[in-house]
C-alpha cells in the first residue's frame, strides 16, 4: 500500500541512536518499518513477511527524514496556538524544509516536511520514545522475506491485504486464496473487502469509499 499523504494520519516513534522503529496507523492496521544496525526493513505481521532494503521502500519511511542529523535550526514562531521550530535539512541528496510544531505544554504533535526526495510529507504525532536501549525487531528469521522486483501476483495480493491486517486464515474462511484474490477486478475485490471489513471490524471505510 503506497502512502501518498500521511496529514492526519498517527504516526508513532521509537528511536534509539540511528535505530528507529516507525508505525503509521491506517484505519485499524499498522504499517511499520525499522531501521536497526544500518540496515531498513518493511514489516507486515499479517502475513509474516519483510521487505529489505532498497525493497522496504524507505522513502515512505518518513522517520529518516524528520529526525535526520543533516539538519540546522533557522528560528521559531507561533501558528495558531502552536510553537513552530523551524530547520532546513541540508542534505546532498535530500536537502529541504522541515518544521516541529509543539503544542502549550511542549509536547511534539506534528510535523512538516518538503525535501526533494521525498515531496511534502505532514503527520500528526501519536507517540515518540527515545530510549537507550537497541529497537528490537520481530523475529524476521521465522518469517519470509520478498523480493519487491520479482512479486508473483499472488504475492502482490498477500502483500496488499496483509497491510490491510487481513490474514490468510480470514480468506480461506470466506473460501478464498491468494491466487484467486489476484484474478478478482475491482468489483469484486470490493465486495470481498466490505465482507471481511464487516465480519473482523477491520475499519477499512475510508479505503471502500475510494474505490467506488
Amino acid at each position: 500500500m503506497d502512502i501518498e499523504n500521511y496529514s492526519d494520519i498517527p504516526v508513532s516513534f521509537e528511536i534509539s541512536g540511528s535505530d528507529q522503529h516507525t508505525v503509521y496507523d491506517f484505519f485499524c492496521h499498522k504499517q511499520e518499518y525499522y531501521t536497526s544496525s544500518g540496515k531498513s526493513y518493511n514489516t507486515i505481521s499479517a502475513i509474516r513477511r519483510y521487505f529489505e532494503g532498497e525493497d522496504c521502500n524507505e522513502t515512505d519511511n518518513v522517520g529518516l527524514v524528520f529526525f535526520s542529523d543533516e539538519k540546522t535550526y533557522i528560528d521559531t514562531v507561533e501558528d495558531d496556538g502552536l510553537t513552530v521550530e523551524r530547520c532546513v535539512i541540508e542534505s546532498e541528496a535530500d536537502p529541504g524544509t522541515i518544521n516541529y510544531y509543539y503544542d502549550e505544554k511542549e509536547k511534539l504533535v506534528r510535523i512538516e516536511a518538503d525535501t526533494a526526495l521525498n515531496g511534502r510529507r505532514d503527520i500528526t504525532v501519536s507517540s515518540i520514545a527515545f530510549k537507550e536501549k537497541a529497537v528490537e525487531l520481530p523475529k524476521l528469521k521465522e518469517w519470509k522475506k520478498l523480493d519487491a522486483e520479482k512479486l508473483t501476483a499472488e504475492e502482490e495480493a498477500m502483500t496488499e491485504l496483509g497491510t490491510l491486517g487481513i490474514t490468510e486464515k480470514m480468506l480461506k474462511d470466506e473460501g478464498f486464496t491468494y491466487k484467486k484474490v489476484a484474478g478478482l477486478e475491482t468489483k469484486e475485490r470490493r465486495e470481498l473487502l466490505e465482507k471481511l471489513n464487516e465480519k473482523h471490524e477491520l475499519g477499512l471505510e475510508p479505503l471502500l469509499k475510494q474505490m467506488i
